[in-house]
């Protein structure tokens, strides 16, 4: 399916539900919005060159198609969590990145991984914190995260 359809579809009401969709929250130290390159970049780097692979960034929105899979990025620049009384001090944070897995519905071990491979190449000192379930949770942006991302990227290696 063409990056047009998939958009079209997303707007004419057509498109995956809420309910299809799987996600990894980034929380950042302070906001960054990420462009078009640096979304091609990664996806190079994460899947190699193809034809197939298109970005469109509109601001703070990012729409991706990975070999006909569709990854929608959000950037906010306030925080994701208004109170922090229940996150660990080390998860302050002033901004956030969501990474959501849009197409339809499948194996949700094979969207995370897709999720992952994305997250890898993008990550930078800037995020605090990464939050999924696919993770287990919150988990400090360390060699232990980089790791439980490389061991969900490696799950499904065929997938995207």
């Amino acid at each position: 399916m063409s990056l047009r359809r998939i958009l079209k579809s997303l707007f004419s009401g057509v498109g995956p539900k809420i309910d299809d969709l799987v996600s990894t929250l980034l929380l950042l130290h302070e906001p960054e919005v990420f462009l078009e390159w640096q979304y091609a970049a990664a996806i190079e780097k994460s899947w190699g060159p193809s034809e197939w692979n298109h970005v469109v960034v509109q601001g703070p929105l990012a729409f991706l198609q990975i070999d006909g899979i569709l990854v929608h990025a959000v950037c906010g620049r306030r925080p994701y969590w208004t109170s922090k009384r229940n996150l660990p001090a080390w998860a302050d944070h002033d901004a956030f990145m969501t990474v959501d897995h849009m197409s339809p519905k499948s194996d949700d071990e094979a969207r995370y991984a897709v999720i992952a491979r994305l997250v890898l190449a993008l990550l930078t000192e800037n995020c605090v914190a990464a939050f999924s379930p696919a993770l287990g949770g919150l988990v400090r942006n360390d060699e232990s995260l980089k790791e439980r991302l490389r061991v969900m990227a490696d799950s499904c290696r065929a997938t995207g």
